[in-house]
């Protein structure tokens, strides 16, 4: 057995509220998103492929009547499956992968300074 299958995963937490979390293992640098009853693990690439369609739906979001419906449908990396959200659901989404996005900016900031 080599070292990388007996390391436990240690993580950075970027995010956590009550609305949800995400996490990054310091080691294989895999994101763990636990938002509603949803838990996503993704790769570095599918977290950002991920980000960037939940941006693409925030930009193309048409208010609807009710925000609270369930009448988004937005695909993951995983075949056949994808999140059914309201708009307020994908606003939350949204907003907790750009705090999430802030804090790994600010710690890499920092990391050019404080190596």
């Amino acid at each position: 057995m080599n070292n990388q299958t007996n390391m436990m995963c240690e993580f950075n937490h970027w995010y956590y509220e009550d609305d949800g979390y995400v996490v990054q293992c310091i080691h294989c640098g895999t994101f763990q998103i636990g938002f509603e009853s949803t838990l996503l693990t993704l790769s570095h690439s599918e977290y950002a492929a991920f980000k960037r369609m939940v941006d693409a739906n925030v930009l193309n979001l048409k208010p609807a009547c009710e925000a609270h419906r369930k009448s988004i449908v937005l695909p993951t990396p995983s075949y056949h499956v994808h999140l059914m959200l309201s708009e307020n659901e994908l606003l939350s989404l949204h907003n907790m992968l750009e705090l999430t996005d802030t804090a790994m900016q600010t710690v890499a900031m920092l990391k050019l300074f404080y190596p």
